[in-house]
């Protein structure tokens, strides 16, 4: 998905292998890159992010400033997944299950910069040899896809897609069990783009974690994992409504 008003286009195939990866990468992110031209400052996302939707959250913010460096989809995953375990003690990316009534904020203001900024040293090695890429799964051939979005009249665009023809780039160390199932979907984002931004980044994740996913019936996992993002969203939003709130009022008040 894009936020111009133009036309944007993937096609599944785009870099084959690991050298090609590699050289996308060392022309974004390599020694001989040099920044030109004005400096564009990054806004987070969102207010905050709970420590149980930090590792989600995460992820898709690797996935959409890589997909903005030209590094594939089936990478950016890869990469995205690798980069959060290598930082769970800095960046609090740790795999944290989801408590009703249990809410541990992260100031996103300043966590979203630290993502990106240790994003740039973990590209860099990878440029420089220090790690190695990913290589493409097999599995990720299996449903040739493409996909466009175009904003129209809008200002700005409300929709997100989630585009995954092997689910093992969700969570590698699954692969086996993941990688000949496919997601697919398309967030319609009404009057705003928040809740399909968050359900984009975390719908997937919410089915692969079932712990009936693998044995259980699909719509039943299916039913679940609609429950289990509701559940999130809705204590996401109320607990930064409470912050905004007070906020105002104390601005209000002085």
């Amino acid at each position: 998905m894009a936020d111009s008003g133009d036309v944007v286009m993937e096609l599944a195939g785009d870099v084959v292998d690991v050298g090609g990866l590699l050289k996308v990468i060392q022309e974004q992110f390599g020694p001989e890159k040099t920044e030109e031209g004005a400096v564009v400052r990054f806004r987070p996302p969102f207010i905050q992010t709970p420590k149980h939707d930090a590792r989600g959250d995460a992820i898709a913010l690797v996935v959409d400033h890589l997909l903005q460096r030209g590094v594939p989809l089936w990478a950016s995953n890869l990469i995205g997944s690798s980069f959060v375990d290598a930082h769970v003690v800095d960046l609090e990316t740790a795999h944290q299950p989801f408590v009703d009534g249990v809410y541990e904020p992260i100031d996103a203001s300043v966590w979203c910069r630290e993502v990106i900024k240790a994003l740039d040293v973990h590209m860099r090695k990878i440029a420089k040899g220090e790690i190695p890429p990913p290589e493409k799964p097999l599995a990720w051939e299996q449903y040739p896809f493409s996909y466009c979005a175009q904003k129209n009249r809008r200002p700005k665009m409300e929709d997100k897609a989630a585009i995954f023809p092997s689910l093992c780039v969700v969570e590698p160390t699954k692969n086996g069990a993941l990688s000949k199932d496919a997601f697919f979907a398309v967030f319609d984002g009404h009057n705003g783009v928040d809740c399909a931004s968050y359900a984009s980044s975390h719908f997937h994740r919410c089915l692969v974690e079932q712990h009936n996913y693998t044995t259980g019936l699909l719509e039943p996992v299916m039913r679940n994992a609609f429950k289990a993002v509701d559940q999130r969203l809705e204590a996401r939003c109320r607990n930064e409504v409470v912050s905004l709130k007070i906020d105002l009022d104390f601005f209000t008040f002085k």
